[in-house]
Parts: C-alpha cells; sequence; structure tokens
C-alpha cells in the first residue's frame, strides 16, 4: 500500500526537476541580463552610414545678341527703354546639415550622422536698358549720346551704325543630387553589455530595422 503513494510522490518530483531543468537551459540560452553579450550592427542596411555627396546642379550657357542702341548718332538725343532679361534658372539644391544628430549608447555617443536638406533657389533676373535714336528730341527730352555710351556701351561704336551687346543666361539642366559614398568600415559597428542594454539600443528609431547579430561573448 505504500508503494503507489510513493511512486506518486516520485513521479512529482522528476517532472519538478525536469521544469527547473527545462527553464534553466532556456534562460542559458538567451543569456541572462548579467551575462555580457556583443552586438553586431550594419549601419549601411538602414542607410546611417552614409557621406554623402552632392552633385552641383547644372547648366548651359544661352548667349543671345541684343540690340542696345539700333542707330548710333553721337551728336543726337535718344529714347531710353528698360527690359528685364532671365539670367539663371530656377533650381533645388542640397545643403548639409553637419552633425545632425547622435546616438548614445552607456551615456556616450555610440555614432553621429549627418543629413541634408534640399533647398529651392528662384530664377535670377537683371535689369538692362535699350536706346532708340530720337530724330525730333533735344536736351530737355532725350538723353545725348554721350550719356548713352557711358550707361550702355562699352566699345567704340560707328556712326550711324547699330550697337549690340551679347548676353548670356544659364539655362538648367539638371536640379542638384546627392549620392551615398561610404568609407572603409563606417558600415560595421560592434557594442557590448547586456542582453537588455543592447534591446533598448535597437528601441532608437533610427536604428529600427538596422541589421544585427546578438551573440555571448
Amino acid at each position: 500500500m505504500v508503494l503507489p503513494n510513493f511512486n506518486k510522490h516520485y513521479m512529482r518530483f522528476i517532472i519538478f526537476l525536469s521544469l527547473v531543468f527545462f527553464v534553466s537551459c532556456s534562460v542559458n540560452k538567451q543569456g541572462d541580463d548579467t551575462t555580457p553579450m556583443t552586438m553586431t550592427m550594419d549601419l549601411s542596411s538602414i542607410g546611417l552610414s552614409k557621406a554623402y555627396r552632392i552633385i552641383p546642379a547644372t547648366f548651359e550657357t544661352v548667349t543671345d545678341e541684343v540690340l542696345i542702341i539700333d542707330k548710333v548718332v553721337r551728336d543726337g538725343f535718344y529714347k531710353e527703354k528698360k527690359h528685364k532679361r532671365l539670367v539663371k534658372d530656377g533650381y533645388s539644391t542640397i545643403r548639409t546639415i553637419p552633425n545632425h544628430g547622435t546616438i548614445t549608447y552607456n551615456k556616450e555617443i555610440l555614432l553621429s550622422y549627418s543629413g541634408y536638406e534640399s533647398v529651392k533657389l528662384e530664377e535670377e533676373y537683371k535689369n538692362y536698358s535699350t536706346y532708340h535714336y530720337c530724330k525730333s528730341c533735344d536736351s530737355n527730352s532725350g538723353i545725348s549720346y554721350k550719356d548713352v555710351h557711358k550707361a550702355a556701351v562699352k566699345n567704340s561704336t560707328r556712326d550711324g551704325q547699330p550697337y549690340k551687346r551679347m548676353m548670356s543666361s544659364y539655362k538648367l539642366v539638371q536640379d542638384a543630387q546627392v549620392e551615398a559614398s561610404y568609407s572603409d568600415g563606417s558600415e560595421i559597428i560592434k557594442v557590448t553589455g547586456t542582453r537588455s542594454q543592447l534591446e533598448k539600443l535597437l528601441k532608437n528609431p533610427k536604428l529600427k530595422g538596422v541589421k544585427h547579430q546578438i551573440k555571448k561573448l
């Protein structure tokens, strides 16, 4: 009569030991919070190790011949007409933001990263004037050729001949671009700590989705 009870208690004891052994193995397998661990992160998997190389916007030069004086009369008078011309197309450029942010680990800066922003620049215009010979004008109603020459003419002109000037403008071909470049070894970093410390580090929004591997030291 004693034997069945003994077997019953014995079986319970065996089951209890098995559970303890299973839990112990499970904890050891995962590493408790005092076990030193190492974590390797591939920063290139989330683009955080990028150094930005900025390719400036490119333009082509467009040159136009503009009539400045329709008829040169050295002792004559002129009427002025004001104009505005496009000198440079509007375009997008890129500006780097150095030390854009940092990620700290154990109260020390683990890594710092830069950023960039797009900046839109407006079209550029420039004023200029043209002069038309006015046969009926005098010093009260017109501008003398002497003053026209000072304002608009850089070279000598022949009497009776129109005066033209070459003016250049910049036509946009391509906006500025940014491309990634990597420094050797900057993609992979290693850190050590307990599992809970490493898992807390991985919760940083900037490290979301980073490829990593945690191992015991």
